[in-house]
């Protein structure tokens, strides 16, 4: 996800077990901290994909300098 991050199209985590799965299995770190599109239904997930701006995920913010680290 974060070399996909790179090319500046949105990021869409379809994650619909989210709560489950870091209980059952915990996660290195929490994609809920990540400046994506975090959706839980297929109805958040077309409303996520039908968004027309563009994400900035090199941003001066904290999620954003993540981002940058990441995918440079």
């Amino acid at each position: 996800m974060f070399d996909y991050a790179g090319t500046g199209r949105r990021v869409v985590l379809f994650t619909y077990d989210l709560d489950e799965y870091i209980r059952d299995r915990g996660m290195y770190m929490d994609v809920r901290e990540l400046p994506f599109d975090i959706c839980r239904t297929a109805d958040e997930v077309a409303e996520a994909l039908g968004k027309d701006e563009r994400p900035d995920y090199t941003s001066k913010s904290r999620k954003g300098t993540m981002i940058s680290r990441c995918t440079s």
